[in-house]
């Protein structure tokens, strides 16, 4: 069974689509991961802090 040019295209177009929006999560999700782990303040001593 032949496929039509313009099938092969939407098929195409679609897959790259799909490729395109599960590397943007995966980009998304490597970043916050790195955010939430590597890149947090330090904490200050809460020994030295007043109490009220």
């Amino acid at each position: 069974m032949k496929q039509s040019k313009k099938e092969t295209v939407k098929q195409t177009i679609l897959s790259d689509t799909i490729a395109n929006i599960a590397l943007t999560f995966s980009k998304i999700g490597a970043n916050s991961k790195c955010c939430c782990f590597y890149h947090q303040p330090e904490k200050p001593d809460l020994k030295k802090l007043r109490k009220f």
